[in-house]
């Protein structure tokens, strides 16, 4: 059954999804084994654990549906766009664009729906806000709004809320919370011993780090300042940093309303900094661009603290002063990105951006139309060559002694004809000799394995040709079609890569990032170009051997008569 049909089949059942509550049924598994031939990736377990995710975060009926029909025509114009363009994929992009756009009274388009994408990015900024406990924001009802739509009206909710927010609002009574750090002048830093705290929330107007409730190896480090109302004692948090105890490392660190923390504070962020149980910087989770970064801090303040502790330089900062070192590397590796220790060639191509375990694969995911056409030819069938058998074709390719041989044949296996003078090509073509059935193939052969020679050279070239753009696929075997194929960077393109999303401070975002780009963005090509006179190959050494070994045996069958 084709995709097209598959989708029309059962798009009744999304319809009635909100009452049955069944939401595999928007991924059928004629629809997943369809997308997962092309991308393996979009298995049954990919869906199932897009759905478990959406449950756990967005909770209402109306949020996941949402998010699981976009992330639907996520799936489905990635098909596209990795499948060649034929009729039937066209129409299935058609088909699911009207019915959105009809469904959602919208005239969106996919270039616009495409800005959405991927939709596990909207997934994490929905966590915030839904994290934030805003009844404004709980209330609302999730239907075909665009995420952009979604995403300015939380943000006024959100900050309608903070301004709301009077002073008093913002304080905690004194409690027995763990002192991390005395900074001095009424100053302390504590450790809360939880990776979420809603008295954090409320007070500093963010989520209190909610996505991390049961994360038990991050906990929260608050800057609070001790403050007097009358004859009571209260601490008013200035800063929220979350601590990763195994790793000995701050990742989100904001101030109110998920903001930098102000400058007038900078001195006992620098004391805790300096402070030996911190030993790195990754940063990340909501809005990463508003974070406490070390650039924020006065120049000479700044070298002085990475002199003493080059960890503590952001994760861009490192690789933009070192390069992509071993120990980039491995801070990337541990990240959850495949490094490629000891490349054997290309050395200086060590980030394996994806894998494929063979040829037909590697271009099915990368390949252009005709990329795939010849790949899908060479694979699976003989290619339809348009012969037409002109006499001269013969006459010009053969020596007088091959032809002698042929005219002696005609003139041996049917005298008459040869006795009225025709020539030996049209006598054994016009009787339908069964040996010459066989010799007049030849030429359409070696022009068959000529063409097809000729698209194996242009594929292979073409495999050559993504090197030049910092990119390369290596084969982990000696077989051209059957080995593993790693995708991989430069090095040098990983620190040309930053600037694709300036406030990507962690490893884990910077892997995210260039695997949104290089995959799906801007992905690379193997390009491979049909001649301007279409493939016109010819493989004279096959034709000549051929020919050679039939004369042979046919002159020896002759004389033997």
């Amino acid at each position: 059954m084709k995709l097209l049909e598959i989708l029309q089949q059962y798009e009744h059942y999304i319809d009635v999804l909100l009452e049955a509550s069944d939401y595999n049924m928007m991924f059928p598994d004629q629809f997943v084994e369809k997308v997962s031939a092309t991308f393996p990736k979009y298995n049954r377990n990919y869906f199932n654990t897009a759905i478990t995710q959406a449950k756990k975060i967005l909770k209402r009926e109306d949020r996941i549906v949402w998010y699981l029909r976009l992330l639907r025509l996520e799936v489905v114009f990635q098909y596209y766009h990795k499948t060649p363009k034929t009729e039937e994929t066209k129409a299935i992009l058609d088909t699911e664009l009207k019915k959105y756009n009809k469904k959602s009274r919208q005239n969106l388009t996919w270039d616009v729906l495409k800005t959405f994408f991927p939709m596990n990015s909207k997934l994490s900024a929905l966590e915030h806000f839904l994290s934030l406990k805003i009844n404004d924001i709980n209330r609302y009802i999730f239907k075909y709004q665009t995420p952009p739509e979604i995403a300015k009206e939380f943000l006024e909710l959100e900050e309608e809320y903070n301004d709301a927010m009077g002073d008093e609002d913002r304080l905690i009574p004194e409690n027995d919370e763990t002192l991390f750090l005395d900074c001095g002048n009424g100053y302390k830093w504590f450790n809360l011993e939880r990776g979420y705290c809603s008295a954090e929330a409320k007070a500093m107007g963010h989520c209190g780090n909610e996505p991390a409730r049961y994360d038990r190896n991050q906990t929260i480090l608050s800057l609070r300042q001790f403050v007097k109302k009358g004859t009571e004692g209260y601490w008013k948090p200035i800063a929220t940093f979350i601590y990763h105890r195994h790793e000995k490392s701050l990742g989100e660190m904001k101030g109110k309303n998920n903001t930098k923390p102000v400058k007038r504070y900078h001195p006992q962020i620098l004391k805790l900094l300096y402070d030996d149980r911190i030993q790195a910087i990754h940063g990340g989770g909501y809005l990463p661009e508003e974070n406490f970064s070390v650039n924020d801090l006065d120049e000479a303040v700044r070298d002085k603290l990475l002199e003493a502790k080059p960890r503590l330089m952001t994760f861009i900062d490192r690789i933009e002063k070192n390069g992509i070192t071993e120990e980039i590397l491995q801070d990337f590796e541990e990240a959850g990105a495949k490094i490629d220790w000891n490349p054997t060639e290309y050395t200086d191509y060590h980030y394996i951006l994806t894998e494929a375990d063979n040829l037909l694969d590697l271009v099915g995911d990368f390949g252009n139309d005709t990329a795939k056409w010849v790949m899908n030819h060479i694979e699976g069938g003989m290619l339809d060559v348009d012969w037409v058998k002109p006499k001269q074709f013969f006459n010009d390719m053969l020596t007088p002694s091959q032809i002698q041989i042929l005219e002696n044949y005609a003139e041996w296996k049917y005298p008459e004809d040869a006795e009225n003078g025709e020539d030996w090509y049209n006598i054994l073509n016009d009787n339908g000799d069964e040996w010459f059935e066989d010799f007049d193939r030849i030429p359409e052969d070696a022009t068959r394995f000529g063409i097809e020679s000729e698209m194996v050279d242009a594929l292979i070239d073409a495999l050559d040709d993504i090197h030049e753009h910092e990119i390369g696929a290596f084969k982990q075997g000696e077989n051209v079609w059957d080995s593993k194929y790693l995708v991989k960077l430069r090095d040098s393109t990983i620190v040309e890569s930053l600037s694709l999303r300036e406030d990507s401070t962690s490893a884990e975002e910077i892997i995210e990032d260039i695997s949104n780009w290089y995959l799906y963005e801007e992905p690379i090509e193997i390009k491979v170009e049909e001649p301007r006179n279409g493939w016109d190959g010819f493989d004279e050494k096959y034709f000549q051997a051929e020919v050679k070994n039939s004369l042979e045996q046919l002159e020896k069958k002759t004389n033997e008569t």
